[in-house]
């Protein structure tokens, strides 16, 4: 008999085998989401100091 260790999300609905890619997904995407929002603010807040730059 074989035991898989298993983690249990919050609200005991959804079971993850440890192993399972699911987790590697969501930890990339939780790294991911706050770099690329902050390269898209970046580029925005350049885009509106080359705007002020031809208007001033």
């Amino acid at each position: 008999m074989t035991v898989y260790p298993v983690v249990v999300a919050p609200g005991g609905e959804d079971v993850y085998y440890p192993d399972d890619k699911t987790w590697m997904f969501a930890w990339l995407m939780s790294a991911a989401g706050p770099i690329v929002g902050w390269l898209i603010v970046a580029r925005a807040r350049g885009f509106r100091d080359r705007l002020l730059e031809r208007a001033g």
